[in-house]
């Protein structure tokens, strides 16, 4: 990082620096939801929605990367992704989020 006569650092040193703590910390959160997706895992998640009267569950995906901002709470570290019936009947999206020190919860999308 290069400063300038000022002492301040030019916008490249920042944008630099910015960058990978970005990509650290995405690092990070990836890396921990892995940890939560061996623990817990898909069929648990499907479970988990079959025991709230959901009906025909079927998988869709997985997300282990910034599932705080994408759906989830900020302590979960997994997102599973499903189609689902609600116990009303209607079809809908269900999404499992799960944390390392917290339960499950399921949220409709």
């Amino acid at each position: 990082m290069r400063f300038n006569r000022n002492g301040y650092t030019d916008g490249v040193g920042i944008a630099v620096v910015l960058a990978g703590t970005f990509a650290v910390g995405a690092t990070i959160t990836g890396a921990v939801g892995k940890v939560a997706d061996i623990r817990y895992g898909e069929e648990e998640a499907q479970e988990y929605l079959e025991q709230n009267n959901y009906s025909d569950v079927t998988y869709r995906d997985t997300d282990l990367f910034l599932v705080g901002v994408r759906g989830c709470g900020t302590e979960d570290y997994v997102k599973y992704e499903f189609d689902a019936t609600a116990p009303n009947g209607a079809e809908v999206g269900a999404i499992v989020c799960k944390g390392i020190f917290k339960g499950a919860t399921f949220r409709q999308d």
